[in-house]
């Protein structure tokens, strides 16, 4: 989440940096998007916590809470022991 809120980077650095922390289709998505648009938030204010009951070892969803509100993550990875990446990031409700 850190390097999602970072508003201090060109577009391209920005896409970079994300790209081993989100999914392919999330980046494609963010494609275009300016970071120092920011999605109002620039801080991380505490730790993640589950969003329900996790129902599966490869899907988990999170809150986050940030300076402007929380932002609800969904996580997935491929396998056991392979990194997680963001598959979408939106405010919570």
């Amino acid at each position: 989440m850190t390097a999602f809120l970072r508003t201090d980077l060109d577009p391209q650095a920005w896409s970079d940096e994300l790209a081993p922390l989100v999914t392919p289709d999330l980046l494609d998505l963010l494609d275009g998007t300016d970071p120092a648009g920011g999605a109002g938030a620039t801080t991380v204010t505490g730790p993640a916590v589950l969003d329900g009951e996790v129902t599966s070892p490869f899907v988990a969803r999170v809150r986050v809470p940030t300076d402007a509100g929380e932002l609800a993550v969904v996580l997935t990875r491929a396998a056991d022991g392979v990194t997680w990446q963001a598959a979408s990031i939106n405010p919570a409700s």
